[in-house]
């Protein structure tokens, strides 16, 4: 199914990006609240509309969003959790020139994605609002994720950017879910092709 899914997406996306740009590609490893080893991600870009995909060894998605102002974009989503389907609307906001950011989604699944059972009727899946202050390459965040039937999780987390030269950067964020207690990290590199 996993493999259906990712054959369908990529020939989607090679017909569907054919009027989109390659803007950056992200590699990254650690553990975060929404993913876990090693993870690619590539943006796309259509003027000021992004596509973009990720994926890694549990999660495979793609996020199209649409620019509606200078503060906000909105865009579907759709992808797997250990392989079950899942589709969610997503919302960005941004605010005193990209100092803030604000991020809402919230997703339905086709089955339960912690037992990897499929079905045909979509069941709440998550809930993800965030938001995050931004100052020079540092970005400190916090967050509110549900997840199924588990509690409600408070995610704290900071970011720091390096940028090597105009076209590379290497990234470390930090962070702590403190209702698992459990530590967070992440370190890798964003190749930007403009």
């Amino acid at each position: 199914m996993k493999t259906l899914i990712s054959l369908f997406v990529i020939f989607s996306l090679s017909c569907f990006a054919q009027d989109f740009e390659i803007n950056k590609i992200t590699l990254s490893t650690g553990m975060t609240s929404l993913t876990k080893g090693l993870t690619l991600s590539v943006s796309f870009n259509q003027g000021e509309n992004y596509l973009i995909t990720e994926y890694n060894a549990e999660l495979g998605q793609v996020l199209y969003l649409v620019k509606l102002s200078d503060n906000f974009s909105f865009g579907p989503t759709a992808g797997f959790l250990k392989n079950v389907l899942w589709f969610a609307p997503i919302i960005t906001a941004s605010f005193f020139n990209d100092h803030v950011r604000t991020l809402h989604w919230a997703g339905w699944s086709f089955g339960n994605c912690e037992s990897a059972e499929n079905e045909i009727h979509a069941r709440y899946c998550f809930s993800f609002q965030s938001i995050s202050i931004l100052v020079e390459n540092f970005e400190a965040s916090y967050a509110l994720q549900h997840y199924y039937y588990f509690q409600p999780e408070h995610i704290f987390s900071l970011k720091k950017e390096f940028n090597l030269n105009d076209k590379f950067m290497v990234f470390f964020s930090g962070g702590y879910m403190l209702m698992a207690e459990d530590p967070l990290w992440a370190i890798g590199g964003i190749y930007k092709f403009k």
